[in-house]
């Protein structure tokens, strides 16, 4: 499929199939390209430091978020060609973590308290708006999740200090 000199990372299937989006340096720093899945050429899509992280069923938005220092926002990118970028996670909330999102929503990492280790994950709507609390995190690092296709139950890697488990929990909502 890619065969550039660059480094071609985080790869993700189009819903329908029929596209392949990736991060890739290979035109300067990361950023998000496609390449049709039967073959052809890869053009770039979205801002520089954009990571894609999942595409929407209908095929008009990419979700991921954008690395460029200081905490990566979430964002959806319109791939119709106009470029539109719209911001989800409502301003003052800081993603401390990892992001999982799903046809249920947007979910991030919230540190509670900066002078604790206290987390939570929130679920905010896929076009953006107020997040909602959906589970409380033990005192520990933030550190990858997923969430089950119905949005009832978090898997989460936790710290023991000792080496590392899973925990389901129940979201809450």
């Amino acid at each position: 499929t890619t065969s550039d000199r660059s480094r071609e990372l985080d790869p993700l299937w189009s819903h329908d199939g029929e596209w392949i989006y990736f991060a890739s340096d290979r035109a300067g720093p990361a950023s998000t390209w496609r390449i049709p899945a039967a073959g052809g050429e890869a053009e770039p899509v979205g801002p520089r430091g954009f990571i894609p992280r999942w595409a929407s069923p209908d095929g008009r938005w990419l979700y991921g978020q954008i690395f460029n220092g200081g905490p990566p926002p979430v964002v959806r990118v319109a791939l119709d060609g106009s470029g539109a970028t719209d911001e989800l996670i409502e301003p003052g909330r800081e993603v401390a973590g990892p992001v999982t999102i799903r046809a249920s929503g947007i979910y991030a990492v919230e540190r509670l308290s900066r002078d604790r280790l206290d987390h939570a994950i929130r679920r905010w709507p896929l076009e953006g708006g107020q997040g909602r609390l959906v589970a409380s995190l033990p005192a520990s690092r933030p550190a990858p999740f997923d969430v089950s296709p119905n949005g009832e139950r978090i898997l989460w890697e936790r710290d023991m200090g000792r080496g590392y488990d899973l925990m389901l929990i129940e979201a809450a909502y």
